[in-house]
């Protein structure tokens, strides 16, 4: 009863809020817009250009979204639904986090697709949801706190390291400040071992990616991409992960 309750519930939670997904991520992109639009002190206003909003992105979009949202949420609600080792109340919560991570992983990915930032309201909402989670965690396994600060500081230097070598070597800053942000959080959240599995899922999406547009020859080593659909399914695989059954582990 426990298992199918857990399941039911996360799928139902994915039909539910899948729906109005595209509409969430449309009123964020156009308060940006708004934002953007409106003068700052001494600085001019300026216009979000939009992207990949054509008809059909749009209608793709509306299409896509609820489907992956029931997608996701119905594998995290599986796995911790089967993974009996673990306490019911753990899974529960487990699976609420995951569902929560599943639906701002979305809306924050179209966003940027959509006008090229994350915004810093989304990169909140992950952080304060991720604390919570990581001290309700750390009451469970103290360890788990020192953890987190452990791939925060890991992430901090990695990306550090990326945008002064951009910066030094290409006079870019390789990595968006936007993206930096949501990298440190993520990685705080996922903690350790997820760390690990952050890195890995991450490195594996960026390659699929690669590889696809070399397929379609427009790759180019300069060229700008959106980074946070990469970094959300990163920090659900970190999430996730350790609590598949039977899967290999490598701590």
């Amino acid at each position: 009863i426990a298992m199918l309750s857990i399941f039911s519930l996360t799928c139902l939670y994915g039909i539910i809020l899948g729906v109005f997904l595209d509409k969430i991520s449309w009123k964020v992109v156009d308060y940006k817009r708004e934002q953007r639009r409106q003068p700052e002190a001494g600085k001019r206003a300026k216009e979000l250009s939009l992207h990949c909003a054509d008809d059909r992105s749009r209608k793709l979009a509306r299409i896509l979204l609820p489907i992956l949202h029931l997608l996701l949420c119905g594998i995290g609600g599986g796995i911790l639904a089967l993974n009996e080792t673990l306490p019911l109340t753990v899974r529960v919560t487990l699976a609420i986090v995951f569902c929560l991570f599943v639906s701002i992983a979305l809306i924050s990915s179209w966003v940027d697709i959509l006008i090229r930032i994350i915004p810093n309201e989304i990169v909140l909402t992950i952080a304060a949801f991720g604390i919570v989670f990581r001290i309700v965690c750390a009451i469970v396994d103290p360890w788990s706190l020192l953890g987190g600060f452990a791939s925060f500081a890991l992430t901090l230097g990695m990306f550090s390291l990326a945008m002064f070598l951009g910066r030094k070597r290409w006079n870019s800053r390789g990595v968006g400040a936007g993206d930096f942000k949501l990298a440190m959080i993520a990685s705080f959240i996922v903690g350790f071992p997820g760390i690990a599995y952050f890195y890995m899922a991450l490195c594996v999406a960026m390659l699929v990616y690669f590889v696809y547009m070399i397929a379609k020859g427009s790759f180019g080593f300069f060229v700008w991409f959106p980074m946070c659909s990469f970094l959300m399914i990163a920090l659900l695989v970190g999430l996730i992960y350790s609590y598949i059954p039977g899967v290999p582990l490598l701590f």
